[in-house]
């Protein structure tokens, strides 16, 4: 809207065409994972059952070896059927998302009608207006910065896992695409839970050498995004250490549920980037920052 309204445009048509490309957008990946998500659901318990069968051959397996292992114990220290039911819980907690999408609307609606005198209640707050103000604007730039960046190169990681999937043969492509693209949002062990899934999927499949295959396309996309283009892109001071990615993400999933837990890294580094402006703060930044010894960069 402020892009719009700097080149001239009346704020009525700016706020109408943001909302129409975002109900666009909520439509388009409603339309597109709603199918998949669906499907995928249904044949869940498919999948499970086949689990269940391939646990079992494992003891029995081991037991031709003299090892003797009981079903329950085994199902106690390694339960793959978890990592699905989890992936159809996040799935669902999306689906519901999208389903309030009149909510969402709404919400966005007043946002961009309040940005618009946000400005005047400023400079009536504070008497330092013109440094609160370019505090705010560096804060506002260094998100938004940080977000487009990062919603590019997990698209990029999606696409890429979407396309191996799909020269692989696994069912639903687009359904571990999407799934790649969100948990990127979450560094260290995003990559790990969204590779799990797609990788029991293509054992229970197509066999022990696919699953290989899976694991290997999702290991190969991620050493590509994370260590070379991500990098470049963001910089290496953007990230977090691995103990304050994982509280966050326990943290936002127990306040906000399954939604909580894909935006818990984003949401921290919003506090880590508004920590960052101010010399009171910086502590803050530099705390949730994975290198102590230099300052976070935008």
């Amino acid at each position: 809207v402020g892009w719009m309204r700097r080149r001239g445009g009346p704020r009525p048509l700016a706020v109408a065409l943001v909302l129409a490309a975002m109900v666009l957008l909520l439509f388009g990946v409603s339309l597109i994972l709603t199918t998949s998500i669906q499907s995928f659901s249904k044949t869940l318990p498919v999948y499970m059952k086949g689990l269940q069968d391939s646990t079992d051959a494992v003891i029995h397996w081991l037991a031709r070896f003299g090892i003797s292992l009981p079903a329950e114990g085994l199902q106690n220290i390694i339960n793959p059927g978890a990592a699905m039911g989890l992936v159809n819980t996040l799935l669902g907690g999306l689906t519901q998302l999208l389903g309030n999408a009149f909510l969402i609307v709404m919400t966005v609606i007043f946002l961009l009608l309040e940005a618009a005198i946000f400005t005047a209640k400023i400079e009536t707050i504070r008497n330092d207006a013109g440094k609160t103000l370019a505090r705010i604007t560096e804060f506002l730039d260094s998100t938004n910065h940080y977000i487009a960046i990062k919603a590019f190169i997990s698209l990029v990681t999606g696409v890429l896992v979407m396309v191996g999937m799909l020269l692989l043969g696994v069912d639903y492509p687009v359904l571990w695409g999407f799934l790649a693209f969100l948990f990127n949002f979450i560094p260290n062990i995003g990559s790990i839970i969204a590779a799990v899934p797609a990788t029991l999927l293509a054992w229970l499949q197509l066999g022990t050498s696919s699953a290989l295959a899976v694991a290997g396309c999702f290991l190969a996309v991620n050493l590509l995004i994370g260590n070379v283009v991500e990098p470049r892109l963001l910089g290496k001071g953007m990230g977090m250490s691995a103990l304050v990615v994982f509280l966050s993400l326990v943290f936002w999933g127990w306040l906000l549920g399954p939604v909580g837990m894909l935006l818990s890294v984003p949401l921290t580094m919003l506090v880590q980037l508004w920590a960052k402006e101010s010399e009171e703060t910086r502590w803050v930044a530099v705390l949730l920052s994975a290198m102590p010894d230099k300052e976070p960069q935008a």
